[in-house]
C-alpha cells in the first residue's frame, strides 16, 4: 500500500468501516469523493446519511510511517473483535479491505457455493 500510496503522491488515508464486517482504508483523496456521495442528496441519502455516521464514529485519519504501517483506531478493533485475530486483506476498488480471518471464513464458504453455476454465468464466452 506503501508504494501505492507514494505512486498518487499521498502518504495519509481514512480508515473506517461501513458495515462491522470489513475495515476499509482508503488513500485521503478517494475517501473525499467516498464521503461527499455518503452527504449527497437523493435517492437513499438517509441510508447513506446513516453510513456516514458509521463511518464517521470508527474512523480516522492516519499516515503510513516510513515501513508502510499504521495503527488500526482501538474502537474499531475491538467493536470488530480484531484486538487478537488475524486479519485478511484484499485491494478492492481504491481501497484496501481488511476482514477478521473469521469474516474470510463466512466470506470464502459463500463464494465457494455453486461454482460450476457461478463459472458458467461469470465467464459465459469470456475464456
Amino acid at each position: 500500500m506503501l508504494e501505492y500510496l507514494q505512486a498518487l503522491g499521498e502518504i495519509k488515508v481514512f480508515i473506517t468501516t461501513l458495515d462491522l464486517k470489513e475495515v476499509r482504508i482508503y488513500p485521503l483523496s478517494a475517501w473525499k469523493e467516498v464521503e461527499k456521495w455518503l452527504e449527497a442528496p437523493g435517492p437513499n441519502a438517509a441510508e447513506r446519511r446513516d453510513l456516514a455516521w458509521v463511518a464517521a464514529n470508527y474512523g480516522k485519519d492516519d499516515e503510513l510511517d516510513g515501513q508502510g504501517r499504521l495503527t488500526l483506531p482501538s474502537d474499531l478493533r475491538k467493536e470488530m473483535s480484531l484486538e487478537k485475530d488475524e486479519t485478511r486483506a484484499r485491494w478492492s476498488k481504491g481501497h484496501l479491505k481488511l476482514v477478521s480471518s473469521r469474516q474470510h471464513e463466512v466470506v470464502m464458504a459463500a463464494a465457494k457455493a455453486d461454482l460450476d453455476a457461478k463459472n458458467l454465468i461469470a465467464l459465459d464466452g469470456g475464456l
